[in-house]
């Protein structure tokens, strides 16, 4: 099983990654972790030219499959490549779909079996980043519309099964033990579980 952890900054998507751990997923960083100096230079480049980085992203990710794929029976994913192609479309209206299309470059990734999309209201989301001292978080990523616009891409754009969950009031450890079961239980059984936490609180 491959399970992919999308959604906005602080949703809470490594500290779930972390908890899933415990129950035998190998985590795998996300790709801003596989990074090389001089790559960091070109990408910084690239956006400061306001040019397409995709190219550059998409070679990062192989890298990452080349280095966790098959390793594990069980793997999750501290986001995805599905990110690179949300946050393309979160920024500039392009739903990237001539490289889901793209056989060849699918066959680069790490495709997921299920993703998690990790939501949380603007406040939130805010009060975390302040808490954990990211006080240069560049304010788009903090921007409500490029959030819905984010979550939107993984609503309507592509059909990997995900499922969807606000975490304002849901903690890591309780959503790993209830996403560790995928294996017997349906998705329709975690929406459910999760709704009615957020119901009881």
């Amino acid at each position: 099983m491959i399970i992919a952890l999308e959604g906005g900054i602080c949703g809470g998507k490594t500290s779930l990654a972390k908890e899933l751990t415990k129950y035998s997923y190998l985590m795998v960083p996300e790709y801003m972790d596989f990074i090389t100096p001089a790559e960091q230079q070109q990408l910084d480049n690239l956006h400061n030219a306001g040019e397409n980085a995709l190219g550059l992203l998409l070679k990062i990710e192989k890298r990452r499959k080349d280095t966790y794929l098959n390793k594990s029976s069980n793997i999750v994913l501290d986001r995805s490549f599905l990110t690179l192609f949300a946050y393309e479309y979160a920024m500039n209206g392009d739903d990237c779909s001539r490289f889901l299309a793209d056989k060849e470059i699918m066959s680069q990734v790490i495709q997921p079996d299920l993703v998690v999309y990790l939501d949380v209201n603007g406040d939130t989301r805010r009060q975390r980043c302040y808490d954990r001292g990211d006080f240069d978080m560049p304010e788009f990523y903090l921007d409500e519309k490029f959030n819905n616009k984010n979550k939107d891409f993984f609503l309507t754009k592509t059909n990997f099964q995900t499922l969807f969950l606000n975490t304002d009031n849901l903690n890591a450890q309780e959503m790993a033990k209830q996403i560790s079961k995928i294996d017997t239980a349906t998705t329709a059984h975690l929406h459910n579980f999760f709704y009615n936490q957020k119901l009881s609180r």
